[in-house]
């Protein structure tokens, strides 16, 4: 009963650090994407202001 236990509780604290370490990896992934898209988004932008700039006559 004792083992059991012990082999429940090691199971379920495996599986909890498992899942966090998973998470934040994951967490990780989704900010490189953010930060590649959100330099794409300013190149989009600086590209577009750019050629949108009035002509000083």
């Amino acid at each position: 009963m004792i083992t059991t236990s012990v082999m429940i509780l090691l199971i379920v604290a495996a599986s909890f650090s498992v899942i966090r370490y998973i998470n934040h990896m994951e967490e990780e992934k989704s900010f490189e994407r953010l930060y590649e898209e959100a330099d794409k988004l300013e190149d989009d932008i600086e590209r577009y202001a750019d050629r949108e700039k009035p002509e000083m006559l």
